[in-house]
């Protein structure tokens, strides 16, 4: 069961795009153990979040039942990612009371259930945290409940980025050991450079 602390956050799983650079559908490509990418990115999500949300786009991917995820389509996710993020803050905001929402990259199966777990420890309604590896921003961010308005106001290919620009101040790197907070798919090759489950 999600500790008190896990039900107070939820997951925003960006699944809206299909990748032109993979050649095809990536999210519904198949890891070396023959799970799909998008299953695996849920899975791991619903193994520490009370709710995940996934966004997708009209090519809706169809994705196992679970009483605690909830897939739905963005009208606007061809405007692009900041679009289909707006949409899915949108969403959320009317359906969930949480004080902070991790968005997650659907084609970034590999994050450990236990980096999700720190970033919940970590999370509050008005901070941004984010996970940090060898001098490098990694995914998910976890936007307090205090920014979601910002990212409400994105549209076209921009992502959370400017969020964290704007309120660099509020903006907290958590050191991680997590290489799947870096490792994310563009081509067919990528499939095989994660850790072995």
């Amino acid at each position: 069961m999600p500790s008190e602390k896990e039900t107070d956050t939820v997951a925003l799983i960006l699944a809206a795009g299909q990748g032109q650079r993979f050649g095809s559908d990536k999210r519904i490509a198949t890891l070396p153990d023959g799970q799909r990418v998008l299953d695996r990115t849920v899975q791991q999500a619903l193994r520490v979040f009370a709710h995940v949300y996934v966004v997708q786009s009209e090519h809706e991917v169809a994705l196992a039942p679970c009483e605690r995820l909830t897939s739905f389509i963005s009208e606007r996710a061809h405007h692009g990612m900041g679009a289909s993020l707006a949409d899915g803050v949108a969403f959320v905001l009317h359906r969930s009371r949480a004080s902070a929402m991790a968005v997650l990259l659907g084609d970034m199966p590999w994050t450990r259930a236990e980096t999700y777990s720190a970033l919940i420890a970590a999370a509050s309604a008005d901070t941004i945290v984010v996970p940090w590896l060898n001098g490098q921003q990694g995914h998910p961010v976890m936007f307090g409940r205090a920014f979601w308005n910002d990212l409400l106001a994105l549209d076209g290919d921009g992502g959370g980025r400017t969020v964290l620009q704007k309120h660099a101040q509020h903006l907290h790197r958590l050191s991680t050991d997590d290489p799947g907070v870096l490792l994310d798919i563009d081509h067919p090759e990528d499939l095989t450079r994660g850790p072995t489950p």
